[in-house]
C-alpha cells in the first residue's frame, strides 16, 4: 500500500508489523515496482532466517565441541569448513546468548548479533 503523501511503502514483515520503505518508486514503472517490493519482502525474510540458521549453526556447534573436546574440535573445524576457533566461538557465542531470542535479534545483521553475543 501507498502513502500518497510521500510515497512511503508501507509492507508487512514475516512477523505482521508494517515496515516502512523509504524508497521512492514513483519513477518506476508498476509491474517492476511490484517485482522490487516483492524482492525486497523475500530479501526480508531470507535476512530473519539467516539469523535463526547462524543460532542453529551454534547449537550445532556447541554440541559438537562437547564430543571432541577443544583439541579435536579445531582439527574438525579446519577439516569439515575451513574454519578458525574464532569464527566457530561466533556462531556458539550467538547460540549460547539467543537460542530461545531468536525474534528480538532477527532484523539484526549477523556482526551486530555477534558484537551482543561476546
Amino acid at each position: 500500500m501507498t502513502d500518497a503523501c510521500n510515497n512511503t511503502i508501507l509492507q508487512p514483515d514475516s512477523g505482521g508489523h508494517t515496515v516502512v520503505a523509504s524508497f521512492d518508486y514513483a519513477d518506476i514503472a508498476p509491474e517492476d515496482a511490484e517485482r522490487l517490493q516483492g524482492a525486497a519482502a523475500q530479501i526480508r525474510l531470507w535476512r530473519k532466517s539467516t539469523i535463526q540458521r547462524m543460532i542453529s549453526t551454534g547449537v550445532c556447534l556447541l554440541a559438537a565441541k562437547q564430543v571432541l573436546g577443544h583439541g579435536r574440535f579445531t582439527a574438525w573445524l579446519e577439516a569439515e569448513f575451513g574454519w578458525t576457533d574464532r569464527t566457530a566461538r561466533n556462531y556458539m557465542l550467538a547460540a549460547e546468548a539467543f537460542e530461545t531470542k531468536t525474534e528480538i535479534i532477527s532484523d539484526l545483521p549477523a556482526t551486530v548479533v555477534y558484537q551482543l553475543a561476546s
